[in-house]
């Protein structure tokens, strides 16, 4: 099968624009973004997010050419900043993104990507902007339907699913807006590994694993406790 090469034209171009527009965006003075006393960076605390859309490009071994698609996710954590300068996050985090692939309209053949990770975040800033790095495991799912002839497939129409392993690596930057309310935007790398037990519609390919490579370019809202 062809191997995605979208994956691969795109990410040199459009990581690098994203870490200058998310500089350029979020960027202000400590006047300008002050949260209230007790609310900032500096202060610690629980804070939830909300990624309301986010650009996925897929690569992947063992499966058909996917198209760049979207998702969205949430999350939620403690964070923790032991110094002036040092900050560090630990919390869960749920995403979810669909898989465009190539040749055919989501009703005909769709699939979902599903991820829930515990998540580490450690880095440097001050009261009311910082920037990360990021690293995180867990379960990942992927389910998939078809309702047209495929090729590679022996039945006319049906769903099946994957469940596996994931892992994340990243980096990103937050800075607050208004009072408690911050946003963030985080370039993501993420590995699933997935084991399939029905194998047997995938005509000749036999092979009961399989995974997807993924980057995701995430824009997210934030409000910190």
């Amino acid at each position: 099968m062809r191997r995605v090469n979208t994956f691969h034209r795109l990410c040199p171009i459009v990581v690098p624009a994203l870490v200058a527009a998310l500089y350029m965006g979020v960027h202000q003075s400590e006047a300008e973004a002050a949260p209230p006393p007790g609310a900032g960076f500096n202060d610690g605390g629980g804070y939830v997010t909300i990624t309301p859309g986010a650009l996925v490009l897929t690569g992947q071994n063992d499966f058909t050419e996917v198209n760049p698609s979207y998702g969205w996710g949430l999350g939620g954590g403690y964070m923790f900043a032991p110094g002036a300068l040092f900050k560090g996050t630990i919390g869960v985090g749920f995403e979810h993104n669909v898989l465009m692939l190539d040749g055919y309209r989501f009703n005909e053949f769709g699939a979902h990507a599903l991820r829930v990770m515990p998540e580490l975040r450690l880095g440097l800033g001050g009261n009311t902007i910082w920037a990360y790095g990021l690293v995180g495991a867990g379960f990942a799912a992927t389910m998939w339907s078809w309702d047209t002839d495929i090729g590679f497939i022996d039945r006319p129409r049906g769903r099946d699913s994957a469940s596996g392993l994931a892992v994340q690596a990243g980096v990103g930057m937050q800075g607050f807006v208004y009072r408690n309310f911050f946003l963030g935007a985080e370039v993501d790398f993420d590995a699933g590994f997935f084991y399939e037990k029905d194998n047997d519609t995938w005509g000749n390919n036999d092979d009961d694993t399989f995974s997807l490579y993924q980057v995701g370019i995430e824009f997210t809202l934030g409000w910190k406790f």
